[in-house]
Parts: structure tokens; sequence; C-alpha cells
């Protein structure tokens, strides 16, 4: 039965612990454990040995139990920054007990309490108490919160409480703000603007006004806003104009503004430029005044816009009567565009050109127009003249020869103004260089009908033909005179010596010995000598010609540039020979004719003495022989000054002939080939007068025959070359000055040399050419080669072609240039040993000219074989003609032969 008690206790207590919902502890039995609910307490005692339980209290009363009225309520839509109605909430304890202070807990962005009379209250049983609650968004949208009211022992109790903010009414303009841009004073512009309510609420009425720094210029058209209010998202219009007065131009500005009691206050700024309207105006005269007859004149009017608006589309004319003659010139930057605007503040050009055609006045008109813009015209007006107009006089000017890089005398020339207006200052100007224009009396302008003076000289550059211009340039036109003449060169004559007259055209030196002449002018100077004057002519030098280096009198000579012609005329310190230019029969009878023939000679020369006997000729009879007319210590030189004997013994007794004589008392050379010079005379000056050597003594021109020298002769070959059969025809002499006892020294030249072995050379092969030669070459010399043609090398190649040759007396033979093309000045006739041999006085040559190469039978097979028919050879006492090729011999001929051929040898 203790048991079944027990149970039933326990079955209460939970069962009031649970609808007190507290249940404090629940523990097994023992002394302490004990279970609290509903204000019962149960202890679990221990028993007896039977398990008792011995005694039970009463139970407690119930205790306090919070209930709240309602646990979920809304505020409603609450304009944002306005309170809800309170909500409230009644707290009642519904428990057997008080309960203990009681706290209230809000939560929720937007509530708060706004009365609360349960706070740290405590609830008798039955007894309520009461928390309200306000809600005031802070921000549109939905809001949520709570309130929790406990006691400590009593429970505790909630409810959820939300809310919606909602915005209020809010004025906006749109747009924000509006430049009405230009304006032109005098017009209106307008805008729309519309305005919106962009709050959840709607407005009170609205007032919409003008206003800002301008708000003069501003109004309201079609205001549909003041007055109403604006429901939450709707919208009204109004229309806000500028009217831009005269007088108001610049920058303006003002606003449109709108406000609501509920729904606040807006505004939209304005701006606009208003500008003073488009006004063009033409600055720039039209009076040309005086123009010259067909002369173009252009004058530029410039075109503005003073006003602030682009005019429109420009239209430009020109009017009236003689509009044509007025014509509007285009195409340059800055030109006004008809059919197009003028910008605001902007010009443009109007260039009009007038062409007189006409003479007299002559008018037009010039309008622009723009719509805006206006009008503009001006009055042109020219009157048209004829244009100063230049002549001049003499035309060509012509200047003749003037020398090359010298100034001319000056030239008149006069320029005239046949116009009717004064001509400006007239300009020179040349056509090229080397003319020089002086102003003269043209210094300033030129009336109408009157006349200046230039001068003009010219300063040829350049030989020949000078052909230019000059022109005198006036505004409008010019007159221009060509200019001839001819660039002359200076030819100046030197004569050096103390004595001789150099004579051409225009030219008598010494006195006048300068000349101009016009390029290409072909002349002959002339170098002459006086008799018994002691001086002879020698040589021209600077002539250009063939003449230079020459004795020759006459010199013909072109001239293209400047010339300085020199001629040497040389004291007769020596006595002269020469061969006669003049010729003459073998039958004059006896020496004497042809002594006094040289004679005759050497005075129309101007080479002889005042005696007409400084000569003889050189030439014997059976009754006197050449060299017994001679005296005994003479030496002579021929016309250009070169030795042709030291002496008379040299020449006689040794052979020793310098220099052919080469050259007539005129200086002009005689050709070697077929000339014969009567001598009848051995190489020691004796007569060689036996029948076939002097015509009978020169008393016969049929039959007989005579013995004759050449003029390019050397040792014996001078005087005995030759000797032909007949004595009929005409000869040149030998004429020798037979005056001066002194020798003649010969000048000494440089060079290679060139020279004869010195005895007539086997051909073999066991001596070739070259080592005879170098066998006999001359002392100081240390190498020697022969100047021999081969099969296969010419002579001519083994030289060189610049190089200068001469013999071992210093006499010059030639270049290598010249030995080649056989023009020799002198033979190669002097041996290695320096004698001049007259015997064997033949050289093995092995080719018809020195420039070509041999055969086999002309050069003995190559000079080594003696066996061979024949081989050739030249004659050494000859300068030129037969010099390398007089004949054959046979390649076995005994050197002891008197025609036993030596070799020429030559210094590599």
């Amino acid at each position: 039965m203790r048991a079944a008690r027990l149970g039933l206790l326990l079955s209460v207590a939970i069962a009031t612990t649970a609808a007190c919902g507290n249940v404090e502890n629940v523990l097994p039995d023992g002394p302490t454990n004990r279970i609290d609910g509903a204000g019962v307490t149960i202890d679990a005692m221990p028993g007896g040995p039977d398990g008792a339980v011995d005694a039970m209290p009463a139970p407690d009363a119930a205790p306090g139990m919070l209930s709240i009225d309602r646990t979920d309520v809304s505020a409603g839509s609450i304009l944002v920054g306005q309170s809800s109605a309170p909500v409230t909430f009644v707290i009642t304890n519904g428990g057997g007990t008080t309960t203990s202070p009681i706290t209230t807990t809000v939560s929720g962005a937007g509530f708060t309490t706004s009365t609360n009379t349960c706070i740290n209250a405590t609830l008798s049983p039955t007894s309520t108490c009461q928390v309200a609650l306000v809600f005031t968004p802070g921000a549109p949208g939905p809001a949520s919160g709570s309130i929790v009211v406990s006691a400590p022992g009593s429970g505790a109790v909630m409810a959820a409480v939300s809310g919606t903010g909602i915005a209020p009414g809010a004025l906006a303009f749109e747009p924000t703000s509006h430049n009405y841009n230009v304006v032109v004073e005098g017009q209106l512009a307008t805008q729309l603007f519309t305005l919106r309510n962009t709050g959840g609420a709607p407005t009170s009425a609205v007032s919409v006004s003008v206003g800002g720094a301008d708000a003069g210029l501003f109004s309201l058209v079609n205001d549909l806003c003041s007055g109403t209010a604006i429901n939450a998202a709707g919208s009204c219009t109004v229309s806000v104009r500028i009217t831009a007065g005269v007088g108001s131009a610049g920058a303006r500005s003002g606003q449109v503004l709108a406000s609501a009691t509920t729904g606040g206050s807006t505004s939209a700024s304005l701006s606009a430029q208003v500008v003073t309207p488009a006004v063009l105006s033409v600055s720039g005269s039209g009076a040309w005044g005086n123009v010259p007859l067909g002369m173009p004149t252009t004058r530029t009017f410039v075109v503005s816009n003073t006003g602030g608006q682009a005019s429109g589309n420009l239209a430009v004319a020109i009017t009236g009567a003689q509009a044509s003659e007025f014509v509007r010139q285009t195409g340059v930057a800055g030109d006004c565009v008809p059919g197009t605007p003028l910008a605001a503040g902007m010009s443009c050009n109007v260039r009009v050109q007038f062409v007189a055609s006409v003479r007299g006045s002559r008018t037009a008109s010039l309008g622009v127009s723009a719509t805006p813009g206006g009008v503009q015209t001006v009055a042109l007006s020219a009157t048209a003249q004829q244009a100063a107009t230049l002549t001049s006089t003499p035309n060509p000017l012509a200047f003749g020869g003037v020398e090359v890089n010298s100034l001319s005398a000056m030239l008149p020339w006069t320029i005239t103004n046949t116009g009717d207006v004064a001509s400006s200052t007239p300009v020179l100007s040349v056509g090229s260089a080397g003319v020089i224009a002086g102003t003269g009396t043209c210094t300033g302008p030129i009336g109408p009908g009157l006349s200046c003076v230039a001068q003009v000289q010219i300063r040829p550059a350049m030989p020949g033909p000078f052909n230019s211009s000059v022109t005198a340039t006036i505004t409008g036109g010019s007159t221009t005179a060509s200019i001839t003449g001819t660039g002359l060169v200076r030819l100046d004559v030197v004569r050096n010596g103390t004595s001789g007259t150099i004579t051409g055209p225009g030219i008598n030196c010494p006195g006048d010995c300068t000349e101009l002449v016009a390029p290409g002018t072909a002349l002959t100077l002339t170098a002459t000598t006086t008799n018994g004057s002691g001086v002879f002519f020698t040589s021209w030098a600077g002539t250009g010609s063939a003449c230079d280096g020459t004795p020759r009198r006459s010199c013909a000579v072109t001239i293209n540039a400047a010339m300085t012609a020199t001629g040497e005329f040389k004291p007769i310190n020596n006595n002269l020979v020469f061969i006669s230019s003049t010729l003459h029969a073998l039958n004059l009878g006896g020496v004497g004719p042809y002594d006094a023939a040289c004679n005759n000679t050497a005075t129309a020369a101007g080479i002889n003495n005042t005696s007409n006997n400084a000569f003889i000729a050189w030439i014997s009879s059976s009754a006197s022989s050449a060299g017994g007319r001679m005296s005994p210590g003479s030496g002579w030189v021929r016309m250009d000054g070169r030795v042709f004997a030291s002496s008379y013994t040299s020449l006689t007794g040794s052979n020793a002939v310098l220099n052919p004589i080469r050259f007539n008392e005129l200086g002009l050379d005689v050709p070697d080939a077929n000339t014969y010079l009567p001598t009848a005379t051995a190489a020691n000056g004796s007569a060689l007068t036996f029948p076939g050597g002097s015509c009978q003594d020169w008393t016969v021109n049929t039959g007989d025959g005579f013995l004759a020298g050449n003029p390019m002769g050397g040792p014996e070959l001078w005087t005995r070359d030759s000797g032909l059969g007949g004595c009929t025809g005409t000869y040149r002499l030998i004429c020798m000055q037979n005056t001066f006892t002194a020798g003649a020294a010969a000048p000494s030249f440089a060079g290679k040399r060139v020279w004869l072995t010195n005895a007539p050379h086997a051909v073999s092969s066991s001596l070739p050419p070259d080592t005879a030669c170098f066998n006999s070459r001359p002392s100081g010399v240390t190498s020697g080669r022969a100047l021999i043609s081969t099969t296969t090398i010419s002579a001519a190649s083994l030289l060189v072609a610049a190089q200068m040759y001469i013999r071992s007396d210093g006499q010059e033979v030639g270049t290598g240039t010249e030995i080649g093309a056989g023009i020799n000045r002198a033979g190669i006739w002097q041996a290695g040993d320096g004698s001049y041999p007259l015997v064997n006085s033949f050289a093995w040559t092995g080719s018809a000219t020195i420039g070509a190469t041999g055969s086999v039978g002309n050069t003995c097979n190559n000079w080594t074989d003696p066996a061979q028919t024949i081989g050739q050879y030249g004659f050494t006492g000859r300068s030129r003609h037969l010099f390398w090729a007089i004949g054959q011999l046979p390649c076995n001929t005994p050197t002891t032969n008197f025609n036993a051929p030596r070799l020429y040898c030559y210094e590599p």
C-alpha cells in the first residue's frame, strides 16, 4: 500500500510539474532528493524496513504565470519619419502567486515603447499590465520586430510585430537642367519640364515659379502643375520660355522652382547664350583711281559679321554699267564663298580685279548680302589710262671685240616712256654674267614721253661670240636690248734678245707686242733680223704649234686662248751653218758664184754682215777646196743654236758631226730623202774633182756627175753621201759662215746612251748582239743591249717612249717615240769608244722599219746563223732616211769588208 501511495504521489507531482512547465529535479530515492512542481514538494524519504512513508506535508499555492493577449500584430504602413498609432499588448498573471518584477524587451528597427506599465511591475494573480509599441520607419520598406515580457519564476511571453515604411511625396524636375544654347536677341526658346512625385505618398498642392540671376528673361508657359497635388509616382508638365530682348546679349542663367508642403521643393537650372543678330559690313575702298590700260589691278574688300549670330548664306554680285571689267577673283584661302554662311565675328575677303579695256571712267557696284545679315554695297570706280610703256635704243648694243676678262667701254642705252603716265623707277637686269648695267640717269620714274640713259658694259669670260641682253623693267612692262660682242684673246709677243723683230697682224715687237684677236684666228708671226746686228733667230715657245722649239722664221699659229709667244734671238758668237732655201744650177763656173749665192741668201735672211761676205759655200773645185777657204779654228752652230761641229779640226779630222745641219736660213727643216747638196768635198775638206765629182768644176749642166752631201747626214755623209750622174737640175747649197775662229762649245743633254759597237759584228751563235753591245758600251754605262729586230720583237719596242736617248758626246738622238717613228733628231753615229767611224758605217737592223719585226732571212735567223743568205742593215751616218734600212747584206759578210755592219746599241 505504501508503494501504491508513493506512485500516486509521483504521478501527481509529475503531472503538476508538467502543467506548470517547471520540473526542477527528478532524482532517485535518497535522503535529499525532491521534486518541486506546482507548489508541491515531494520528498522521497527512506522508509523503514518496510518502506512506509511516515508523513506528507500539504501542497503549495500555484506560481505566477504570464500570458499575452496577442502574439502577431502589424502596425500598418507608416510614412518614413512618422510614427504609427500605438499597438498595445496586455500581460496577465494567470498563476496563483504574484510574479517577480517584470522585464520587457523590444527588438526590430523602428519599433519603440510608447507606454509600458509592466516594466519592473509585479502582478498578483489575475492582475494585468500593458505595453504599447509605436512604429517609426527610418526608411521605406517592410520592417519586423518582437516584444518579450518575462518575470523570473512566472515565465515569459512574446509577440511578433511588423510594419511597412512608406516614402513621403518628393518633387523632382526632369530634366534637371537645360541649356538653350545660342538665342538671338529678339527671339525666344521654350523647354518642357516634367515634374515628378518620386515619393510613395501624394504631395500637397504644388507651386511652380522661375528665379535666378536672370529670372526676368524666363517665364512659365502651359503650367499644368501649379495648384495640383501629385500622387505617388505621378507627374505633371510645365514649359519655361526664354525671351531674349534687345540688349540682353551675354551668358544668362535662371531656375525653374517647384515646392509642396508635403513633397518638398526642387529646381532645374536654366542657361543660355544670348547673342546679337548677324550684321554684315564691308570695308575697303572701291576707288581704283588712275589705272594703266590693260594692267590688272586688284583690290580686296573685307566682309565682316559683326553680330553674334552666323549669317545666312552669302550672296556676292558685281553689277553696273562696266561690271564685266570688275571681276571677282577666287581660289585663295580667306576668300568669301557664296552660298555658305559667315560665322559670328568672322570675316572673309572679296577680291575684285579691274582690267581696263577702254580708256576713261569705269564704274560698277559690289553687293554682299545674307539673311540674316543684311545687304551691303560698295561703289566701284576707276579711270583707265594708257600704261607706261618703254622702248629703248640702240638695239642691239654692239660692243665689237672685247678682251676676255676685261671691261669694255660704256655704251649709252636710251630708255623712253611712250605711255600716258609716269613709269616706276626702271630696274635694270642683265641676261647673263659678264654684262654690267649702270643706271646712268635712270634713277627715278620716267615721265610720259621722257627718256633716261643707262650705261652698259660687258666683260666676256670666254673667247668667242658674246651674246646677252639688258632689260629695263617698270611696273607693268619692260624693254630689252640684245647685246653682241666677241670675247677676244690676247696675243702677247715676247722678244728675247737684244735685237731682232717679230711682226704679224697688229704686231711689230718690240714696240707693239700685243694684239687682241677673235678665238680661232689664224695668223703668221715672222721673226726677222738685220744684217750686221750680230743676232740670229733660234726658236719659238708658247705658240702651241709645230713652231715651238724650232728656228723657222715664219710661224703660223691659231689662237684660241690667251697666248704668249716668245721668239728667242741669240747673239752670233759662233759661225752659222745652213742649207740654202734657194736652188742653183751646177754650171755657174767655179766656187765663186756659189759663195756669192750663200752670201745673198744669208743677206736676205738678215744674218750676214753688212759687207755681204761672211759666208762661203761648202763646195770645192780643182782650183779651190772648201776646206782651204775655211779658218782652221772655226766651229759652227746651226739655225736653232745647236752645235753642228765644235771646230773645223774636229769636223774634218775626227768626223765629229754633233748635229746634222738640217735647217735652211729661214729655220725650216730640209728633207733628207732625195735631197742632194753638191759639195765635191771629202770629209777632210779636200776637193774631189775627179771626173764625175764636180760637173767639171761646175761648168757643165749635162753629162759628168757630182758628189753630194745630205741635210741629215752625220760623219762624212754630211758632205759625201752620194754621187750622182748628170749635172742637170738645180740644187741647194751648204752655206757656212767663216767669220769666227773660235770653237763652238756644245752643251751636253741628259738621257740614256745609244752607240755603235766599236767594230763590225760577225753574225754568230757564239756572240749574241746583246753581248757585243755590252762589250762596246761607253765608259760609265753599266749595261748595254742591241737595238735590233728579231722575228718576235721590233727594235722600237725595246725603247721607253718618253725616255730621251743621247750619244756619248751628250747630243740628243731622240726620245723612244721619235726613234721608234724614224724621226731622229740626230743619228747613232758615235761608237762606244767615242769615235765617229767613216769606214763600216752600217749597222745590222733586221727589219724594213724600226717598228717592225723581222723575218728569219732579214735577221740571219735571229742573228745566230751566218749561213743565211741576207740580213737587213741601215746607214749609221744618216739621222732619218735610210737610218734603219738601206739594203741587205750576206749574213756571213767578213768584218774586214769596208761595208761590214756594226750594231746599234742602247742603254736599257
